[in-house]
């Protein structure tokens, strides 16, 4: 999946998620954050918030998910969902 970003093909990082949805670990919910950032678009935000609902409490205090969640969201335009995530970030 990180292939796939490096080289522009963040569809591709999309894809390569959803064959491996039922059970991602916290690397691939990271690629697929910064591939959603990389889209800025709203399918892309649409994806971020059913990912971010249903993944696991413990990568919600992961900062590096948490940051390409904070990215992913400035960068689809979702200022008051970034907001608070920001208030949860351990600065």
């Amino acid at each position: 999946s990180s292939g796939y970003l490096k080289n522009n093909e963040t569809q591709r990082a999309i894809d390569v998620y959803h064959e491996i949805a039922e059970n991602p670990d916290a690397v691939i919910i990271l690629l697929l954050f910064n591939a959603c950032a990389r889209l800025g678009n709203a399918d892309a935000l649409k994806l971020m918030r059913k990912v971010s609902s249903t993944m696991p409490r413990s990568f919600r205090s992961n900062s590096k998910i948490l940051n390409a969640q904070f990215d992913a969201l400035i960068k689809c335009g979702d200022l008051a969902s970034a907001e608070r995530i920001f208030d949860q970030m351990k600065r």
